[in-house]
């Protein structure tokens, strides 16, 4: 997956199972630009992610779309649209970040996303790991 560079302006920490894996559990989110800057890291080192047991929100999701992520189905996912820590998005600002933070998703996810997920700004839309696999997400159980 290539991604593209974020929108002009932005602002988790997962934990390490080996050197080249990532052992995701009860991560927040955060900001989008870090995690985005995370993520190129993690591609150029070729870092298996898995996303275990707990939840997985916000930003934690942009993760999805990796080739080397899986979940297990007992994972909880939170979905948003972005936001801003201070002020309000603009319309132009809501659409340009809904669109870049979907690039990071499958494809079945990301036209959910983009038609449904971006719109709940308060709270999450809450998808178990179970649901993602059904959606083509990779399970961590599976050889």
């Amino acid at each position: 997956m290539s991604v593209t560079t974020p929108p002009a302006w932005a602002n988790t920490p997962p934990h390490a199972a080996d050197e080249n894996t990532l052992i995701v559990r009860n991560d927040p989110g955060g900001s989008v630009r870090k995690r985005f800057e995370q993520i190129k890291q993690l591609q150029a080192e070729g870092t298996k992610i898995e996303i275990r047991e707990g939840f997985c929100l916000s930003s934690c999701t942009m993760y999805l779309g990796l080739e080397n992520t899986c979940v297990v189905g007992d994972a909880r996912f939170g979905f948003h649209g972005p936001q801003r820590f201070a002020g309000k998005l603009t319309r132009e600002q809501f659409k340009e970040w809904s669109i870049f933070i979907a690039q990071f998703y499958p494809a079945p996810i990301k036209e959910w996303y983009l038609e449904q997920g971006h719109t709940k700004v308060n709270g999450y839309y809450k998808i178990s790991g179970a649901e993602l696999i059904r959606l083509g997400v990779q399970s961590c159980d599976e050889p």
